[in-house]
């Protein structure tokens, strides 16, 4: 005979335990629900047919938009940096912590003999009255001369340009310019002035001196010029470049930084690795600003780097790398697929109940970090990029799934092609699900940059417009037939400080994020 009172009391023991185990998610989740529906600060006043113009909501109020580093200048003043600082903060580094270094396809140089190998490139650069050095995008950055050459030409205040394999350059353009070359480029242009890494007659890259000391005695030319041009051939008859000062790439820098919560700021206790799949297909200028942008994060920080460039790239192989910071793409992070990462970790019954405890606890707003799960992986937090006009790959849910299986946090990033850094991104204790359609990409304001939607419609829809320090300046190039420059044309239009970016709609959420469709 059924006992319905042992069945009632059964019942009501497994609701009571159920209502606790709620109302403990509950209280002691990540972040106040209040935190995540106020992203952005919202100016009290907007254009006729325009939103409000947005800035992120972790900016001090007078403070304006996040500049630079503000690093401390004859004692009692502040000043935004510049690269050679970058560059000067991880020498000091490594100056008390000998053997710190770059790991580079795992090719390890210690940062002091790359000091001594960038002292030595810079008298080159010098010597050879070089303006700007030249480098086929498809070397960067995968191997340590190409990162010798550029850091030299940053803190020598050269300019490094970028090209694709069919980028226009006229004769005029070579004046000054030392191009940076392998044998299979030699066979493709025909260029007096050039620097062969894989010849070393020129000057030996594979010395082992070390140099303990960077000298930086600062000026205010140090913060002037151009530091980064990327050139590429949009079709037969547009040549586009964009250029970027040491300003534009500070900035960036800086937001990136403070974007994390400051007990979950980088540090030198990290491992930030860079992941970066060979490919034929070219990258894009948002894939070549996002990395330079991680590079230099690491310096900044002392974390340990390591950039990997391979064709072949297992979830097994990062985690033998032990890395706590994870860069990816994300077309590359699909390439490495959610479903070979659960079937690398061989989920049995008590993984797969643990894994669906932790996105029930993402559903709650609670991140969890538990070993059981991925024994292997030490990662704390992934940058996942992508453009902001690219409809995302991962859904919500599935990005959570990344969460629960590497135990690790994850920002997606969104650039566009003249940004340097993302516009925008998602915060470090989101984990909420959308399932929007014709949502190609979301989430809160760099720090660099306020933004607003002009041309708004009765859904509140609009273009996206944007303003800050981390804009480089595009300019297209017409040729004519005979591969001569026609005219120049400066395609950044801006409307009152504010330079419209194309073909990017979206809307604003009340959560004060922007939702791209």
């Amino acid at each position: 005979m059924v006992d319905f009172e042992t069945i009632l009391i059964t019942l009501v023991a497994a609701l009571a335990i159920n209502y606790i185990y709620n109302q403990y998610i509950n209280s002691t989740k990540d972040v106040n629900e209040l935190y995540l529906n106020e992203q952005s600060t919202i100016d009290s006043t907007r254009l006729s047919n325009e939103s409000a113009v947005y800035k992120s909501n972790k900016l001090g109020y007078a403070s304006g938009l996040r500049i630079g580093l503000d690093i401390r200048y004859d004692h009692y003043k502040l000043r935004h940096g510049n690269l050679s600082d970058v560059w000067q903060v991880i020498t000091r580094y490594a100056a008390k912590q000998r053997g710190k270094g770059i790991t580079i396809n795992d090719r390890f140089q210690p940062i002091l003999q790359l000091n001594y190998k960038i002292d030595k490139f810079r008298q080159y650069l010098l010597k050879k009255e070089a303006k700007t050095v030249r480098i086929n995008l498809r070397h960067f950055i995968n191997n340590f001369d190409v990162l010798i050459i550029i850091i030299s030409a940053f803190v020598s205040q050269v300019t490094v340009e970028l090209y694709d394999d069919i980028a226009y350059l006229s004769e005029e353009d070579e004046k000054n310019a030392l191009y940076i070359v392998d044998y299979e480029d030699l066979k493709k242009i025909q260029v007096e002035n050039y620097f062969n890494f894989e010849d070393q007659s020129i000057y030996d890259l594979e010395a082992s001196d070390e140099l303990s000391e960077f000298e930086n005695e600062y000026t205010f030319e140090k913060d002037k010029g151009i530091a980064l041009k990327i050139t590429r051939r949009l079709n037969n008859t547009v040549l586009s470049t964009v250029e970027y000062t040491q300003l534009n790439i500070i900035s960036s820098l800086a937001a990136s930084i403070k974007h994390l919560p400051l007990s979950k700021e980088i540090n030198y206790e990290d491992k930030l690795m860079v992941i970066q799949f060979t490919s034929e297909k070219k990258k894009s200028n948002e894939e070549l600003t996002n990395q330079l942008n991680k590079i230099l994060i690491s310096f900044i920080t002392n974390a340990d780097l390591i950039i990997l460039e391979k064709p072949n790239i297992s979830w097994s192989t990062i985690f033998d790398y032990k890395p706590t910071i994870l860069s990816i793409s994300e077309k590359d992070l699909q390439k490495l697929s959610l479903d070979n990462l659960k079937k690398d970790l061989h989920l049995n019954w008590y993984k797969k109940f643990i894994f669906n405890q932790s996105l029930k606890f993402l559903s709650k707003g609670k991140f969890t970090k538990n070993d059981s799960i991925n024994p292997y992986s030490k990662l704390r937090l992934v940058y996942v990029n992508n453009t902001i006009t690219n409809p995302r790959i991962f859904s919500s849910p599935q990005l959570n799934e990344f969460r629960a299986l590497l135990a690790s946090r994850l920002i997606m990033e969104f650039g566009y092609y003249n940004i340097m850094g993302p516009v925008i991104l998602t915060d470090f204790y989101d984990y909420r699900f959308f399932e929007l359609k014709n949502l190609k990409s979301w989430g809160c304001i760099s720090q660099s940059l306020e933004l607003k939607l002009t041309g708004i419609n009765e859904k509140k829809e609009g273009k996206l417009a944007i303003r800050g320090y981390s804009i480089g300046k595009s300019t297209n190039r017409v040729i004519n037939r005979t591969d001569e420059v026609e005219q120049n044309k400066d395609i950044m239009k801006a409307n009152d400080g504010f330079m419209p970016l194309t073909n990017v709609n979206g809307v604003w959420g009340n959560d004060g994020c922007l939702y791209v469709i």
